[in-house]
């Protein structure tokens, strides 16, 4: 049975939003590579940044899966992770973080930390 992230991703390539724990173990063991967005709602920088992840959506969304997850709500995940501020932006491949950008990364970051472990 697919979880309810799974099922969002299925219907449309871009940007999925997850809170729990459940999911995010769920998408950390997928083979295609996984970006995982942490960020805080009321973040001016993770607002600032959205413009860019969906530009990189554009050229990558077929490449890879973008989920969000709002630290707000299951502040556990992100103090067990070692997040220390938003956005950041983790990189896994096949349940392995393979990368981390913090703060405003360009698309050349995006497309190189998605690369380089192919």
């Amino acid at each position: 049975e697919l979880s309810s992230w799974q099922k969002e991703s299925k219907e449309r390539v871009g940007l999925t939003n997850i809170v729990n724990i459940d999911d995010l173990s769920a998408i950390e063991r997928e083979t295609p590579p996984v970006i995982v967005w942490f960020t805080v709602p009321g973040c001016p920088p993770c607002r600032a940044i959205e413009p860019r992840v969906h530009e990189f959506l554009k050229t990558h969304g077929n490449d890879c899966q973008v989920v969000r997850f709002d630290i707000t709500k299951n502040p556990k995940v992100p103090q067990a992770l070692d997040i220390k501020s938003t956005p950041t932006f983790v990189f896994y491949r096949g349940g392995v973080e393979v990368g981390r950008l913090d703060g405003f990364p360009t698309l050349e970051d995006f497309e190189k930390t998605l690369m380089k472990n192919p």
